[in-house]
């Protein structure tokens, strides 16, 4: 397929005939803008992920700019029309995620980010702003495998989980303690993971781990998770509960049941990816 370059004042976006595609598995979603700045946006958030003209087309989406407003169209006849660019890629990034994990629905698609030491895969796992991708960029700044920061695919046949390589964004730092609410207006960081630290093929799930990022300056703290706690969290954060329901449930409460499952407080003073390595390690 012939491809053209989009330049910009500092980078390039290679488009295939106008089109960028995103791709997972043997699927992929197609994205047209006029805008450059959206082509570039969505790019950097799915770099890993980007170029796959074998897949299978599954959606066609469309952002076009007029007059310093984006319309956002997908084939389901979606539209919104917004003049914020962070929010317009926001609204097509889920879109494209919300694709891709339709097209796959034999995966048990959950909230969670996941990492990796010496081939074995740790869940991370936790509602929005308690620090997925702040652990997740820490560990594999420490020489963890990165899978992903928050969208994990479960092989419920092998017990994997399957690279979905978006690039991570971590919230800047806070100077002052704020609620919850205020986390989401906080600057969001692109994180740079090394392309050695990149998992390639599905690793077996060996451990579980829920975050909880504090405000306060207590010290780092690791404590088990019951089994029936981290089963109730781990079924919330099913993104496809209904294509699997009874077997999702199955999987789950085996996986808690058999695999060590703990729970991670920290703050940006305390967290200490060696530290949290010396502790998870012997439980893999």
């Amino acid at each position: 397929m012939p491809q053209k370059q989009i330049k910009s004042k500092d980078r390039t976006v290679v488009v295939a005939r106008e089109f960028l595609y995103v791709g997972f598995g043997d699927y992929k979603v197609a994205i047209y803008s006029n805008a450059i700045e959206v082509l570039e946006g969505l790019e950097r958030r799915f770099r890993e992920m980007i170029g796959d003209k074998s897949a299978k087309l599954v959606n066609k989406l469309h952002v076009l700019e007029r007059n310093g407003t984006y319309c956002f169209s997908g084939t389901d006849g979606y539209h919104e029309n917004e003049r914020s660019l962070t929010i317009i890629l926001n609204s097509v990034s889920k879109e494209i995620i919300h694709n891709l994990v339709v097209a796959n629905p034999h995966y048990l698609w959950v909230h969670a980010g996941a990492v990796s030491c010496d081939g074995k895969g740790v869940l991370v796992f936790g509602s929005w702003g308690r620090g997925k991708s702040t652990l997740v960029t820490n560990l594999c700044k420490y020489g963890w495998g990165y899978l992903s920061d928050d969208i994990a695919p479960l092989d419920i046949n092998s017990g994997n989980v399957v690279p979905f390589r978006l690039t991570p964004f971590v919230r800047k730092r806070s100077e002052k303690e704020i609620s919850l609410n205020e986390v989401g207006y906080l600057k969001k960081i692109e994180i740079n993971i090394n392309e050695k630290n990149m998992c390639q093929q599905p690793i077996p799930i060996r451990a579980v781990a829920f975050p909880n990022y504090r405000f306060s300056s207590s010290p780092l703290d690791i404590a088990d998770c019951p089994p029936a706690e981290a089963a109730t969290e781990l079924i919330q954060r099913c993104l496809n509960f209904k294509d699997h329901r009874a077997t999702a449930v199955r999987f789950l409460c085996n996986l808690v049941n058999n695999l060590p499952a703990i729970r991670i407080t920290f703050n940006n003073n305390n967290l200490s990816a060696e530290q949290i390595t010396k502790y998870i390690k012997p439980l893999l």
